[in-house]
Parts: structure tokens; sequence; C-alpha cells
């Protein structure tokens, strides 16, 4: 890493770490809600924020092993408009503060109306969010990272290549080489840091842990749920833990990502809330440092000898 990626990515982390620690101690249960990002009843290949980090994953890939420099800047600068569009990260922080001024957890942050909403409309409203709890210091890396010229220029291809400099030509602008890469840096260093927080807290649930519910979940204060756990990957689920009780009714529910078999599992023995380590999980972990042919042989070999779903 350069020191300017480095330097951000520190800094990042240490503001952006408040906003997790201060929503898992106002609400567990809808800090967790929002970790798992479950939006109703879905099959596997539906979770975009996945592909996104996939794609980080191998562009940065190839970045670092361009030869030649435009292609490394052409490649960078797609990455980093496709970063400040992903809407992952703002639906995230969105609930996360909502949850620190006593909110819940929330599906869909920002509606569409007639067009989809702005990464700058996004970013005031998530700014709006954070000076109710007094948080607005630690939404500083998105206006930091997020610049609009540049961004309406990587997407409407209205940008130039030239002799190490960047031109915006609907703005007639440009860019000198060190300007627009620290841009594209600190927006890696965003996209790091958020995806370390959220790998790092689902992997901090390493047993299951009883916890309470929401408040406005049940009229019960001692009313509790458990969480789920993979053995070797963290927190997959949550589920009711003593019944939540709904009038004379008990409300039984269940919500996570699991992959098939697991269900099959925690639907044979409610009381379950630790999932052995998946094998392919585990196989995905060897299997992509393999190039793609030898990626594909091996798949097809282990769909015949383990649950490959």
């Amino acid at each position: 890493m350069n020191p300017i990626l480095k330097d951000c990515l520190i800094k990042y982390l240490n503001l952006l770490s408040v906003i997790f620690e201060n929503a898992k101690k106002t609400s567990e249960f809808e800090f967790i809600f929002t970790l798992l990002r479950v939006r109703g009843m879905e099959g596997p290949g539906w979770d975009p924020y996945e592909t996104t980090e996939e794609v980080f994953e191998l562009v940065s890939k190839v970045i670092d092993k361009a030869k030649n420099y435009k292609t490394q800047r052409h490649l960078a600068l797609w990455l980093y408009g496709h970063i400040v569009e992903a809407s992952e990260f703002y639906e995230i922080l969105a609930s996360l503060l909502k949850i620190c001024n006593g909110g819940r957890f929330t599906t869909n942050n920002f509606p569409d109306k007639k067009i989809p909403v702005s990464p700058s409309e996004k970013i005031d409203k998530i700014y709006a969010l954070a000076e109710k709890v007094n948080l607005q210091e630690n939404v500083t890396p998105l206006k930091d990272v997020f610049e609009r010229e540049l961004r309406n220029a990587i997407f409407h291809s209205d940008y130039c290549l030239f002799n190490g400099d960047l031109r915006l030509t609907k703005q007639k602008k440009t860019l000198k080489n060190d300007q627009f890469i620290e841009i594209v840096d600190k927006g890696f260093a965003y996209f790091t840091a958020m995806s370390t927080l959220i790998r790092f807290y689902i992997s901090s649930y390493k047993e299951p842990k009883v916890i309470k519910v929401h408040p406005s979940l049940s009229s019960d204060p001692n009313e509790t749920a458990i969480t789920i756990i993979r053995e070797g990957y963290g927190l997959v689920g949550i589920k009711d833990h003593h019944r939540l009780k709904s009038g004379d009714e008990y409300v039984s529910y269940r919500l996570g990502k699991f992959y098939k078999g697991e269900s099959e599992l925690l639907d044979k023995n409610p009381t379950l809330a630790k999932l052995p380590i998946n094998k392919q999980e585990k196989a995905n972990r060897i299997l992509k440092y393999f190039p793609l042919t030898i990626r594909r042989y091996l798949i097809n070999y282990l769909k015949n000898r383990i649950r490959y779903e």
C-alpha cells in the first residue's frame, strides 16, 4: 500500500468503527440484523454486495499485475466509480446511525422515486442522521471520497488520459496524476475499511450468544434471541430463544444466510445454534488460488463429492 492509501485506511477505520461500536452498544439485536442484511426470502446469487467484494478483489489483482500505466489508470477509475455507486455501504451506515438513535434496521433507507437516489443525496441523508447522534465527524470519509465531477466523467466516458494527466472534458478540467490517484486511493481505503469492519464483527461471534430483542418486538423486557454461528466463519443468523409472545400465540422466527444443508439441520433441531464448518466454504478458500481453467475442473470434480450449493 502507498502512504496515502495506508494513512486513509487507518483514519477511516478509526472513524467508522465508532459508528459500528455505538450501534452495537445501543441495540445488538438490530446491529446483527444490519450485519446480516437479509431482505426477505432470496436464493443464492442475489446479494450485490458479495459481487462488489468479488469485483474489488479481482480487479485490484489485475491492476497490480498490469504493466501498462493506462491500463492501470482506466481500471482504477472504473473500480472507484463502482465503489462510490455501490448501494450497500450507504444502506449499512444509514441503518447503523438509525440504531444509534434508538431506531431499527431498515431494508431500504433510500427508496427510489422516479429516478434512483444519487450518491450525493444518500451522503446528505447520512450526514443528517449522523448529526442527530453527534457522529457527523465519523461520516466524513464519505465526503472525503466522493467527487461528483470525477464520478460523472467516469460513467459518461467524458474523460481522457493524456501525458499522465486526467482530463475531464465536460468540465474543461485537468487533474494531475497525483491528484486523481489520491482520490481513487481514498475510495479504495473507504471500501477496505467498511468491508474489514463488516468481516471483523461477523467473525467476532465465535459462539452462540443470547441477546435482548429490540423493545418494539416484544412487550416482555426479558425476551431474548440467540445468534446462529458457523464454525470457522462467525455470525450467519439469529432466531428466537424463548419464543416471542404475541397475544395468546407463540411466534417462532429464524433469520440468516444459510446453505441448504444448514437450513435442513436447523429445521431438524430447533435448539441448534452452532453449525459445523461448511465444506463448500472451505473448498472456495482453496479454489480461489487456482487459475480459472483449473478451478472449473475442480468445481465439477467436487460437485460429485461434497454438497456444493
